[in-house]
């Protein structure tokens, strides 16, 4: 029976650090990202995490892969963990969708928790495409357990399992070198983090809404 659950985000990205939407899109891990995904396997390591759940996208995969050169764990693909669609906004920097599709950009703006790009995912179709995963994960034959998976995705774990309202959900923010920790061994749901594999530090990291074209692309 599943007591602590780990949520990894997949190290830094081409894309990331050039604001590029990726979504269901790929790039490759930087340098930089290659560090994370070590110092996140390091951390994972040290806890004892017993299997890998991972999103099928390449970037997740490639951090996976180095995690796992530290933990030696079951790797498993589950296509719901992949990132939300962006839809028409894959690809392109937040420079050009505020310049190509003003009026979708000006939705966002006005509620971003219900905004679909055109042709994609808002936060409540991913909350609803992996409860059914994250309900039978509660059930999985190991006692600490990592989602590998993207910054939206993980938002949604989070949102799903701690039951936040869609004011405080909203504010979760998970750079690429910040890994969730919940637990399960009380009767409520906790959670702490950590950070570049140091910690465990206390609660989520939230920062104010900002405007996304001096956040980070997914």
């Amino acid at each position: 029976m599943l007591r602590k659950l780990f949520v990894v985000r997949h190290g830094e990205t081409l894309w990331n650090s050039e604001l590029r939407m990726q979504g269901r899109l790929d790039s490759a891990l930087t340098d930089k990202g290659k560090r994370q995904a070590g110092e996140n396997g390091q951390l994972l390591r040290r806890v004892g995490v017993e299997r890998l759940l991972v999103s099928p996208l390449g970037r997740t995969q490639e951090t996976a892969f180095i995690i796992n050169s530290y933990v030696q764990a079951d790797i498993e693909l589950y296509d719901e963990l992949v990132e939300r669609d962006c839809g028409e906004w894959g690809g392109l920097t937040m420079t050009e969708i505020k310049s190509q599709q003003p009026t979708s950009w000006r939705a966002r703006e006005a509620n971003e928790w219900e905004h679909r790009p055109p042709g994609g995912e808002n936060m409540p179709d991913v909350i609803k495409r992996i409860a059914p995963l994250l309900t039978a994960v509660r059930e999985i034959e190991a006692e600490t357990v990592a989602i590998i998976s993207h910054g939206v995705v993980g938002k949604a774990i989070l949102a799903h399992y701690l039951e936040l309202t869609e004011e405080s959900a909203g504010h979760i923010r998970q750079p690429n070198e910040v890994v969730y920790a919940l637990d399960f061994s009380a009767d409520s749901v906790t959670c702490e983090h950590y950070r570049r594999g140091e910690g465990p530090l206390g609660g989520i990291v939230r920062t104010p809404r900002v405007d996304m074209s001096r956040g980070s692309a997914q």
